[in-house]
């Protein structure tokens, strides 16, 4: 009787491991398509971030320039003033 006990619950554990084999079947599939969607995002991506890492170059460079145009005023408003 116990032997009979012990394969039904066997029998449900393999039932429930094939389960479980589908579904990470199933989750495979799904993964490699994520990864496949990423991979096409990230090249499409690629023009974008470029650009926008010339922009903030420019950006600072602009910044550098104001400065020491703003500089090179003072200095040249302290100059007259003497």
């Amino acid at each position: 009787m116990e032997k009979d006990r012990i394969e039904q619950m066997l029998d449900r554990i393999e039932q429930r491991l094939d389960s479980i084999d589908v579904t990470l079947a199933k989750q495979h599939v799904s993964l490699q398509e994520h990864i496949r969607r990423t991979n096409i995002i990230e090249d499409a991506l690629k023009p974008v971030i470029l650009h926008v890492n010339y922009m903030h170059g420019l950006a600072k460079t602009i910044k550098i320039v104001a400065l020491i145009c703003s500089i090179s005023a003072g200095i040249i408003a302290v100059l007259k003033y003497l």
